[in-house]
């Protein structure tokens, strides 16, 4: 975790940072036992069982605060859970409004 200097603004991930934030959340909270050349970019988190319901609301709490965005209801949806991939374009989406 990188920590924010006192008096310096802490700003959000680059574009370039996104999936290994999110990666490394991953790992960290909701898979620590997954190894790191099993959470590649288009991995399936749904299917292999890293993500279920639980995983997708704590992780959707981990991406809105982090990345300062705030997700609608209707961008909820599997297919924006399904991988790294997925989440890091979710994220790229709804920062560009």
């Amino acid at each position: 975790m990188q920590l924010t200097p006192v008096g310096a603004v802490a700003t959000a991930p680059d574009h370039l940072d996104i999936a290994t934030t999110i990666r490394q959340f991953i790992r960290r909270e909701l898979a620590p036992d997954c190894a790191a050349a099993d959470l590649g970019d288009h991995v399936s988190l749904l299917e292999s069982g890293i993500l279920d319901s639980y995983g997708i609301m704590t992780l959707l709490a981990f991406i809105e605060s982090t990345f300062r965005i705030s997700i609608r209801v209707e961008e909820i949806e599997p297919a924006n859970f399904e991988s790294v991939a997925s989440i890091s374009t979710l994220v790229d989406r709804m920062r560009a409004r």
